[in-house]
């Protein structure tokens, strides 16, 4: 493998770590089609996983909506608090 190859991937690399940092809430698959959509890399689903796992950024989907569900409750109570203190 040359180096301008070598180049190649960690530019790809690079950009699929990003775009997952972008959208974290998305699954491998579907970021693999989103970044063709996009014009970021033509990876495929097995590739961006590779990079993903590789990178330790593979969780499972349970854990990151469990998380997103946990903001969204925040941002709802502290909404809450705040139309109750204005009430009073």
């Amino acid at each position: 493998m040359d180096i301008a190859c070598r180049l190649r991937i960690m530019a790809d690399t690079a950009a699929i770590l990003e775009f997952e940092r972008q959208y974290p809430l998305e699954g491998y698959r579907r970021l693999a089609f989103m970044m063709l959509d996009a014009d970021v890399v033509a990876a495929s689903p097995s590739s961006v996983y590779r990079v993903l796992k590789q990178a330790g950024r593979l969780e499972g989907w349970n854990r990151k909506l469990d998380e997103a569900r946990a903001r969204r409750e925040a941002a709802r109570q502290a909404a809450r608090i705040a139309v109750a203190r204005r009430k009073k």
